[in-house]
């Protein structure tokens, strides 16, 4: 016999109140941070939130399409994005020495945020397919599927976007109940591997792990971005300098303060007390799409929706760690804060991917 788990009859309403409310405070404190961090440009806000809007419909129109729909059409879908991937190769826009982005008139935007979101899926649904626990040979087919991509994005140069998708990709990996001997055996290879890898890596890469190590080598050089950015940081103290009264990005000190190092700006200004509660709003925010994973009735959702919240965690922590001095400087943008295009479509798309897992329930043998 099958049942379907009565919904309620204000469903096309209301999408999980609380993880849109969540979302909601955090472009609005990324709207009030971007126009202190663009110099007071309302021109660059007014796009940003124009582009929050249309995002956020998409993510709404996602958010009711089908859990089923998205299994069904997962290979089709990161066909595609692979295509466009390799589409940058041959046709993509340069800046700043990396070829990352594809041009369509006047819009430009980076395939490579699409595989956060098709790279999961391929993978998830490998899995699913196959049954749990995947037997090795599984597992061999999914790790191709999660290695290749990230290569091509690595390569572009995008060494923090292919990080973000190996990671999200390894914690499948782990959720599906790989033994930890082939983690172990998995991390012998690489070790062994270092010495390749690093002749892999483009110089600047080099440089940038290099400067990680030791920033005051090069302070107006190689070193300067992340120097400036902990002066930023450590002049807010507790309770910051004030909102719009920051000097570090107002007098240009401090680069890329609109997008990769705009959480310095609110470091300075709004101090670490602030810093602080945002970085609870992201944990609010994870826990609740992990709270809903769980809810998700097939192996597909759960393990999607999953995969998909350890992204958004990811991008948010990288940035930070990358802005604090933590990690080296990789590129990322902080998710939904960061002046962008690309990463606010990404980003919304997976949350309503999330919420098409557990809104739509599936009948269910009894």
């Amino acid at each position: 016999m099958k049942y379907q788990v009565k919904q309620s009859k204000f469903r096309w309403f209301i999408i999980d109140p609380i993880l849109i409310c969540l979302l909601l405070i955090d472009m609005v404190i990324g709207l009030f941070i971007l126009y202190s961090g663009s110099n007071q440009n309302i021109n660059l806000v007014t796009m940003q939130a124009f582009r929050m809007i249309f995002c956020f419909i998409i993510m709404w129109l996602c958010a009711y399409i089908k859990p089923s729909f998205y299994e069904k059409y997962t290979p089709y879908i990161f066909a595609i994005s692979v295509f466009m991937i390799l589409a940058v190769v041959l046709f993509g826009v340069i800046d700043k020495g990396a070829r990352r982005w594809l041009s369509l008139g006047s819009l430009n935007f980076q395939p490579s945020e699409i595989l956060l979101i098709t790279v999961p899926m391929i993978i998830a649904y490998i899995f699913s397919e196959k049954g749990l626990p995947p037997k090795n040979k599984t597992l061999f087919i999914g790790f191709l599927f999660l290695i290749i991509p990230a290569i091509l994005v690595i390569k572009q140069p995008d060494l923090g976007t292919g990080l973000i998708i190996l990671i999200s990709g390894l914690c499948l990996f782990v959720l599906v109940g790989t033994s930890w001997q082939i983690f172990f055996s998995a991390f012998m290879i690489l070790f062994c591997s270092t010495p390749i890898l690093w002749h892999a890596m483009h110089a600047y890469q080099k440089n940038r792990i290099l400067t990680f190590l030791h920033p005051e080598s090069d302070p107006l050089g190689a070193g300067y971005h992340i120097i400036q950015s902990k002066i930023a940081i450590g002049s807010g103290g507790w309770f910051g300098k004030g909102w719009l009264h920051g000097t570090q990005a107002h007098y240009a000190f401090l680069p890329e303060h609109s997008t990769d190092f705009i959480f310095a700006v609110a470091g300075e200004e709004l101090g670490f007390i602030f810093c602080c509660l945002y970085l609870i709003l992201l944990a609010l925010i994870f826990l609740r799409c992990i709270i809903l994973s769980l809810n998700a009735q097939t192996n597909f959702t759960r393990l999607l929706s999953a995969a998909l919240s350890i992204n958004f965690l990811l991008c948010a922590l990288i940035n930070i760690a990358m802005v604090t001095g933590l990690l080296p400087v990789v590129g990322v943008p902080l998710t939904l804060v960061s002046h962008g295009g690309s990463s606010i479509l990404s980003t919304l798309v997976a949350f309503g991917i999330i919420l098409s897992c557990t809104k739509h329930k599936q009948f269910i043998d009894k």
